[in-house]
Parts: structure tokens; sequence; C-alpha cells
């Protein structure tokens, strides 16, 4: 059993997703291993224990659209030091940071588990938030309005999805709030069952009530004046800052 498990681990990671990049890094760790050996003076490890790594080796530390709208977000929040902050659906090390510093309420329909001082995980939809009309002053929900309703993360289908979900937030927001809101935009499209993506003007209809205060955007470079074309640049992401 060890030998195939060893002989699967060889195999595995360019087959079946062979491809010219990947062969070239495949046979770098090969080159590597031989190498380590050497230095060793033995073999580096069992077959059956390897673990190839194969898209690590950059130049830099690679980044996402992710990184950008979280720094965003985490700034501004904290700038204006509110006494609760409520998030729907953001990254978790989000969540988990802004707890150390802000008293945070996490709603996910997949709830966090983690336990984090400051932190009160709780289930729910972000179509029906389980909070009086105007009565939280700083909410952020990022990269999630535009996935509602598309059964990806095990919600209902709900063609109406995104446009249900910014009017809850819209609803719960308090007059003189903060809510932080990011979604893909450039184009109007579904990408069934991934996400939806925006214009601008499209986006913000949705937001009729509110006023825009800030709106940035973001790709995987960074910030961006207007849409990359380069595929490096990656989907384009708009971060909203609103007031009521």
């Amino acid at each position: 059993m060890k030998i195939i498990r060893g002989i699967r681990k060889c195999v595995q990671p360019i087959w079946p997703r062979f491809s010219l990049r990947r062969s070239k890094s495949y046979l770098r760790f090969w080159r590597d291993y031989a190498d380590y050996w050497k230095l060793q003076g033995e073999v580096p490890c069992a077959l059956a224990d390897l673990e190839p790594q194969l898209g690590d080796w950059h130049a830099t530390t690679p980044l996402t659209y992710y990184f950008y709208q979280d720094v965003w977000a985490f700034h501004k929040i904290i700038q204006r030091k509110p006494d609760l902050h409520v998030d729907i659906g953001s990254t978790a090390l989000l969540v988990g940071c802004l707890a150390a510093l802000v008293k945070t309420i996490s709603l996910d329909i997949r709830p966090l588990t983690a336990k984090v001082p400051g932190l009160l995980s709780v289930s729910g939809a972000i179509t029906q938030l389980p909070f009086a009309t105007g009565s939280i002053r700083s909410i952020s929900s990022l990269c999630v309005v535009e996935h509602v309703g598309l059964g990806r993360y095990g919600d209902p289908l709900d063609p109406n999805g995104t446009l249900k979900a910014c009017r809850d937030l819209t609803r719960v927001l308090a007059g003189g709030g903060d809510l932080y809101v990011s979604a893909p935009c450039g184009r109007s499209y579904v990408a069934f069952n991934a996400h939806r993506s925006f214009q601008k003007t499209d986006f913000l209809s949705m937001f009729e009530d509110l006023s825009l205060v800030e709106f940035v955007l973001v790709n995987n470079c960074g910030r961006a004046e207007q849409f990359n074309p380069d595929p490096k640049a990656g989907l384009h992401v708009g971060l909203f800052h609103f007031t009521k």
C-alpha cells in the first residue's frame, strides 16, 4: 500500500492537470529533491510522505482583490470606532481582526464556529436580517451580495437575491450609519453559479435610498482607475461606502 501511495503522490501533481507551466514546476521540484538529498546525505522523505507544492514560486507574495478590499474596509471601520459593528458574510480573517478592536457580530448562512474575544457569530440570511429597521450604525458585507440567490453556498435560488439583500442592508442601517459593501464591477452579467457582476450605475440603483461616500475600484493588482484587460488583473471589484 505504501508503494501505491508513493506512486500516487509522485504522479498526482501533474495528472490530470498537465500543462507546460506545471510540468516545468514539476521538474524543478524533482531537481530540488535531488539537491536536498545530496545536501542531507540521505533520502529527504518517503515517497508516500511527499507533498509537492508547485504553485508557490513567485518573486513577490501573491495578492488578490480580497486583500485590497479587506484593508480598505478595516481602515474605514477602525477610523470611525463604532460601539458595535455587524459583518455579513465577509472573509473570516477580516471579521477576526475587527473583533480584536471593535465588538463585532458576524452573521452568515454558514456561521463561523471560531471562538474569538469580542466576536459573536450568528446564523442568518442577508435577505432577512434579524435586526430592527434602522438599528445598526456600522455594517460591512464584502463580496457577498453578488452570490445571493445563485445557490453556491446553499442559499435558496432566487433571481432577485442580490436586490433583496441590498434592500435589507438598507433597511437595517441606522440614520447617519455607515455601510461598506463590494461586488464585481464592469459590465452587468451573471456567471452562474459563481457570481453576478454589475455596471456601477446598476449597482448604485439598488441602494437608491443611501448616499455614496466613496467608490474605489480594485483588482488583483491594487486600485484601478478603469477596467484593466490584463488577465493578471483578474476580476474587478467595486468598493462602496454608503451612509443613510
